[in-house]
């Protein structure tokens, strides 16, 4: 396919143990400089930065030894039994109050006595010597976890939307060049018609003048035509008259 979305790519389901967890990952994203793959190298780098904005917690794999999970035991076993003693002592001061009786305020367990339950997932950064505890509640978790969703949910959807972005200005400047190829052609077609109509005019005006003179010796024909038909009036005159003469003689 021409653009494969962020969830449906195969390098995503290579790389799903890499993008988030116990690890740290190096990525490398190969980009063209050619206008020829402008929409490739923006959906590689829309990828490399949406991948960028995944945030690992790397820890060591740590194995421990028997006499560390000796340690740890007794650690969670003194753990239990300060729980129960704290759960103990809010059952005696639940029943007080059940039964009516006023316990005073330095008899009730305040919150700094009541540990906190173990009822978040702890993810332990090692960091040389130092040791780091952050505390996720489930609820927080699946919040997170659905937030982050809909966050790439949004991300793919606007991939989507920018390649169509893309491949719309694509065509759009498919057309431009065409309508200017056609521009160019209008122009050279046009300047060929502006040519042929002044060679049209310079003959239509060289037709007017041969008109002109034409016209011209047309009214001197008519001119000379009206002369001579009166010269050959009165010539015809004088013979009438000759004749008169003649035949009064005879």
């Amino acid at each position: 396919k021409s653009y494969v979305p962020y969830r449906d790519s195969k390098m995503t389901r290579i790389l799903q143990d890499s993008l988030g967890g116990n690890c740290r990952t190096t990525m490398f994203i190969c980009c063209s400089p050619s206008s020829y793959n402008d929409a490739e190298t923006k959906s590689t780098l829309m990828f490399g930065q949406r991948a960028k904005t995944i945030k690992n917690t790397a820890s060591v794999n740590l194995e421990l030894t028997a006499e560390q999970w000796k340690k740890k035991y007794e650690k969670e076993k003194e753990k239990n039994k300060t729980l129960k003693e704290t759960i103990g002592k809010l059952e005696a001061e639940l029943s007080r109050w059940r039964n009516g009786e006023n316990v005073p305020e330095t008899e009730q367990l305040s919150e700094e006595e009541t540990p906190a339950p173990d009822t978040c997932d702890e993810t332990p950064v090692n960091d040389n010597a130092s040791s780091i505890v952050i505390r996720i509640s489930e609820e927080e978790r699946r919040k997170y976890e659905e937030e982050i969703r809909k966050l790439y949910k949004q991300l793919d959807d606007k991939a989507d939307e920018i390649n169509q972005q893309s491949q719309l200005m694509e065509k759009l400047s498919q057309q431009m060049l065409e309508q200017e190829e056609l521009l160019v052609s209008t122009r050279g077609d046009n300047e060929k018609v502006q040519r042929e109509l002044g060679r049209l005019q310079v003959e239509n005006d060289s037709a007017k003048e041969e008109v002109r003179e034409v016209l011209q010796a047309l009214e001197e024909l008519a001119l000379n035509y009206d002369q001579k038909a009166q010269e050959a009036e009165e010539k015809g005159q004088q013979n009438q008259l000759l004749v008169d003469e003649l035949s009064q003689k005879v």
